[in-house]
């Protein structure tokens, strides 16, 4: 995993590395900057959606993140079929023990 700010060395000079990566897996591959804080990553995977303000809820039995962006969009933070929330669940999940994100 590269650090913060790295991004285009992941990503290699035009390209490289991301087809080479698509070609040996045979699956498209996606490239998400990392953050060293919750909300970072949920804005750096939400891109190009313009977030207002991310919230994090903490219960005895959950972390909660609820994300407001601007209402024009919410369907770009959403994605078809749902397609980007859940990356971005995914993602918060495996690095922050984030059990739910919401978009408002």
């Amino acid at each position: 995993m590269a650090k913060q700010g790295e991004m285009g060395l992941a990503i290699g000079k035009g390209g490289k590395n991301i087809n080479m990566l698509r070609k040996m897996t045979g699956k498209p591959i996606e490239v998400v900057e990392f953050s060293d804080n919750v909300e970072g990553l949920i804005r750096n995977c939400l891109s190009p959606a313009k977030v207002k303000e991310v919230r994090i809820t903490e219960r005895p039995d959950k972390k909660i993140v609820v994300v407001e962006v601007e209402p024009q969009d919410k369907a770009l933070a959403i994605g078809k079929n749902g397609r980007t929330i859940d990356k971005t669940r995914m993602l918060a999940k495996r690095y922050y023990q984030i059990d739910h994100v919401q978009v408002t």
